[in-house]
């Protein structure tokens, strides 16, 4: 029950916290008590958390910043324990422990700010103005002065500091403006000027004081209050008053007897207002979210940095990215920084008014009888303000003008939008909100929120990362698909999704679906831009601009630009230029959209032309001195090439032929993923019908016996012989170097030494020197390999026409050659050639990696096994990255050998173990014995294994990172 000592309310609880002055605590018969700075800030904190538990974390922060001591939590612990001490034997149960943090038990404790704000909302509440006069009183006879003066600082304090003060304002603004109402006068002016000289555009505060000299007689001074008002927007902000102020100034001249008719009226009508039209209330605190906020870290800073630094800052993004989320963590670590903060969910509202009225709510403004856009305009006045608009592309065109305003006029104001749309207001900083880090912030999203739907059992750090790449990183698509792991496994469910991307609707969690968060932007599009939506759906890597210029026709920029406002169209910035492409959920969704219509295949047809003709210019380009670029080009069209392929080999064989047949010639130079292109032409077609596809299918066969040691190689590699023999070798030259490679996978090096001297002959026939020159460099390097007689005039060809192509591949893999040539009779030149390699600085891993795994080999040989070992491992991550897994064997064959050689090994035991690799790769680690016993289990037959590819990359990792440390402790 509250008892009335004077003026001020207290409670029957055992202390009393007086912090609207220096922080007093007031304990039971009187006695009053200061304690010291540090436990008097933990006090304040948890005082101001209104019953609620504060987090150590939390106090940590407010202390001592972003560089806290190293024994921070220690030193929390030691101030609650002076605190409990100073409180005497109560001590404990008025500061309870709370998890991971502290708080005041609210049975025990009254605080004058709490007494303070319920008093505020009780002058609200009434009608009377005798009543609210007395409440309004009642609340400003609590300050004793300044809140926390010695404690102010950042932090939640000064944010409390700054709420308080701006309460007290608003306090006195409101009694004056009854007193004045009432009885024509009022006792408020001294405040009131005090308040005019902390805050001098604050107009509200002006007027009244205004209105209170006239009312004592003092027309002149009235008027020079309202001049000074005038001059000082004009000078230094460059703006006129409010037209009630305006409206004023022309009633005191006029000396108007409305002025002071209240006066003599006595009581005015309850329901009567002022020219200060509103009622003031708190404004409507943040949202508080009912699920854990996971990652943005990063982004919760900058977008709080552009806040500081721009007065409108608008979060654009996807729907389902998680703006809202992000804007309101934002708000939370701005509320230090500003006196009024307002949070206006804008999706429900549909015209001008209704948008108005609720960013009226949200700073507390009510009961408004005049226009509330003037309102907002003197409830925010010059001071730190930031309102926070939610879901403003509902409302685009009223909010934009009504934020045009407001930054116009209220020049403390800082405006945080959330839209899938930019306002387009003048000074817009527009943060782009990316997707969640699939490695980090995704997946911690996806196994907390399977969790929390009850799962039990841990996902998998691999299905996690797939689930969520799929997703995109999309908060809301993966917190509706965690809710499916309930009940089904991780790859079943991304299996599922792939195939229908409906399930997640929204019906186990109660949430709204992916579809219902682009209906909205997809139901905005005109006829153009609509079909432009459905075509780049068919290009699951986007398209450049080239492209979309080829596909949309002469209107493509601006289409690009409304589909980018639009968020329905992301840009990419790429190595080879921007990219415009969907969120992987948003194309399902958009191609389910298509497929529902039934008419796809318009769209397929012209996505593979657009692959066709790139691939032809990839074919003329490789290699060449423009190689790295055109690589890069090809990495990223990839997946737009395989949706080509996919979509041919069913419907347009011949399209798929031609899809792959450019890169044939190509393979050592095209990117792995490139390679594997063509196997599903190689599988689903019958390319022996087929002259020219037939190199398409080698380069098939090649990519699996090479890149994914396919156990069907061999059989394939044998048809594939006897239709070359049943043709006459007819066939395209480049096709025999791929089934020499086959060869060499096969342990067959004299067969392949035989066809790749065959392919070099044939391509001089028909002109193709990329052919010969890749045939010469791979008959070099399996001459070395074999120790057979190396064909000097052939390196020398090759390293001609590698010279003059220009390519740095070739050049890099031809020096390898010459290093191969000159190693038994001059290691020195050997080396130098080896070190060429990689100074040519060539974008395909293969013969840098080979250079570095030579390298390695003669420190070797010389003895200098740690540089060795340090070159090896640097070659098997070569290969690793470009998925040679052959390759890979080799480098740990090399890596095993010196650790050989340090062991005190003989040396031709390192060199007859390094050359002694076979097919799969995984035999050239099984060669080694008891040194690589500890990794067999991870890798023993993965690469044999569909689908394990990725674990047997893992345990080759593994292995090498042992191999290493165990080098370390020799």
């Amino acid at each position: 029950m509250l008892v009335q000592e004077g003026s001020r309310a207290m409670t029957e609880s055992t202390i009393e916290i007086r912090l609207i002055g220096a922080l007093e605590i007031v304990l039971d018969g009187g006695r009053s008590l200061e304690p010291a700075p540090r436990p008097a800030c933990v006090l304040a904190l948890l005082a101001l958390a209104d019953g609620a538990a504060v987090t150590t974390e939390a106090l940590i922060d407010d202390l001592w910043g972003e560089e806290p001591p190293r024994r921070a939590r220690n030193s929390i612990q030691t101030f609650v324990s002076d605190l409990r001490r100073t409180l005497g034997a109560g001590g404990h149960e008025i500061i309870e422990s709370i998890g991971g943090g502290y708080r005041l038990n609210p049975h025990l404790v009254t605080t004058d700010v709490d007494v303070f704000e319920r008093t505020l909302e009780k002058a609200m509440g009434v009608n009377d103005p005798a009543e609210q006069i007395a409440a309004l009183s009642e609340a400003l006879g609590l300050w004793r002065g300044e809140p926390l003066p010695k404690l102010a600082g950042k932090g939640r304090v000064h944010a409390a500091i700054v709420r308080l003060s701006n309460q007290r304002i608003e306090a006195i603004e409101a009694l004056g403006t009854l007193e004045l109402d009432r009885n024509g006068r009022t006792r408020q002016r001294a405040a009131l000027q005090e308040i005019v000289a902390q805050h001098p555009y604050r107009e509200r505060t002006v007027g009244l004081l205004a209105r209170a000299l006239y009312s004592d007689g003092r027309q002149s001074d009235a008027l020079g209050v309202l001049a000074d008002l005038r001059r000082r927007l004009r000078e230094d902000l460059g703006l006129s008053p409010c037209r009630l102020i305006d409206a004023l100034e022309s009633s005191i001249l006029n000396q108007d007897p409305a002025l002071d008719a209240r006066g003599q009226q006595g009581d005015a009508e309850p329901g009567h207002r002022s020219e200060m039209p509103f009622a003031v209330r708190s404004p409507t605190p943040l949202p508080v979210p009912a699920s854990t906020f996971v990652g943005r870290s990063a982004e919760i800073d900058l977008v709080r940095q552009s806040v500081l630094g721009n007065r409108l800052v608008t979060i654009v993004g996807e729907g389902g990215l998680g703006k809202t989320r992000l804007a309101i963590e934002v708000g939370r670590r701005l509320t230090s920084d500003v006196s009024v903060i307002g949070f206006a969910d804008l999706a429900p509202r549909s015209s001008n008014s209704t948008v108005v009225d609720e960013i009226c709510r949200s700073v507390g403004l009510l009961e408004i009888s005049g226009d509330p856009v003037e309102a907002l305009r003197m409830r925010l006045g010059s001071g730190p303000a930031l309102l926070i608009f939610d879901n403003c592309e509902h409302v685009l065109d009223a909010i934009a003008e009504l934020t045009g305003t407001l930054l116009e006029t209220c020049t403390g104001l800082r405006v945080l939008a959330t839209s899938r749309h930019p306002l387009n207001v003048s000074g817009e900083r527009r943060y782009i909100l990316q997707p969640l880090t699939v490695e980090d912030d995704a997946v911690a999203l996806l196994k907390l929120r399977a969790e929390e739907s009850g799962l039990a059992e841990p996902i998998a750090d691999q299905e996690s990362v797939a689930l969520c790449c799929f997703l995109d990183g999309i908060p809301l698509a993966i917190e509706l698909a965690a809710s499916w792991l309930r009940i089904l496994e991780p790859l079943d469910l991304l299996d599922r999704l792939e195939k229908d991307m409906s399930m997640i609707d929204g019906s186990q969690s109660g949430s709204k679906t992916m579809a219902q968060t682009i209906e909205w932007s997809l139901g905005r599009l005109t006829a153009t831009e609509s079909a432009a939506f459905d075509t780049i759906c068919e290009f699951p890597a986007g398209v450049s601009i080239d492209q979309a210029e080829r596909v949309l026709g002469p209107e493509a920029l601006a289409t690009i630009a409304r589909l980018v406002d639009s968020a329905l169209l992301r840009t990419t910035y790429t190595d080879s230029g921007r990219r415009y492409r969907q969120l992987e959920p948003i194309r399902a969704i958009g191609l389910a959209r298509v497929a529902t219509r039934g008419d796809r295949c318009a769209g397929r047809r012209t996505q593979a032309s657009v692959m066709s003709d790139l691939a032809s210019a990839i074919g003329g380009s490789l290699p060449s001195a423009d190689e790295t670029a055109w690589r890069t080009r090809l990495e990223e069209e990839l997946p737009n090439m395989a949706a080509a392929v996919s979509w041919a080999v069913e419907a347009d064989p011949l399209t798929a032929i031609e899809l792959v047949l450019p890169l044939a010639p190509l393979v050592s130079f095209v990117p792995a993923g490139g390679a594997r292109l063509a196997i599903p032409v190689a599988e689903l077609i019958d390319w022996w019908e087929f002259p020219g596809g037939l190199a398409a299918a080698a380069l098939g066969l090649f990519a699996k016996a090479y890149l994914d040691a396919d156990p069907t190689a061999a059989p394939l590699a044998a048809r594939i012989d006897n239709e070359i023999d049943r043709l006459e070798r007819t066939v395209d030259p480049s096709v025999l170097i791929h089934v020499a490679t086959v060869r060499t996978v096969m342990n067959d090096p004299i067969g392949a030494i035989a066809l790749y001297r065959e392919a070099s002959e044939r391509g001089r026939e028909v002109g193709q020197p990329v052919t010969v020159a890749e045939a010469l460099m791979l008959e070099g390097a399996w001459q070395w390999f074999t120790q057979s007689d190396m064909n000097d005039v052939g390196i020398r060809e090759c390293s001609r026409i590698a010279t003059e192509l220009g390519g740095p591949s070739l050049i890099s893999l031809c020096e390898v050659v010459n290093g191969f040539a000159a190693l038994d009779d001059d290691p020195n030149q050997a080396e130098t050639h080896f070190r060429q390699a990689l100074d040519v600085n060539a974008p395909t891993g293969y013969g840098p990696g080979v250079a570095e795994f030579m390298l390695g080999f003669l420190h070797a040989r010389r003895g200098r096994c740690t540089q060795a070992l340090t070159l090896i491992k640097a070659s098997l991550e070569r290969f690793i990255g470009a998925g040679l897994q052959i390759e890979v064997g080799m480098a740990l064959g090399g890596l095993t050998g010196a650790l050989l050689e340090l062991r005190q090994e003989p040396a031709a035991r390192f060199a007859a173990e390094v050359l002694d690799y076979h097919y799969p790769p995984i035999a050239a680690m099984r060669t080694f014995g008891q040194h690589i016993d500890h990794a067999r289990e991870a890798t023993t037959g993965a690469l044999d294994v569909p689908g394990r590819r990725d674990e047997a990359i893992t345990g080759i990792l593994a292995l090498t990172e042992r191999l290493l440390a165990s080098t370390s402790s020799t």
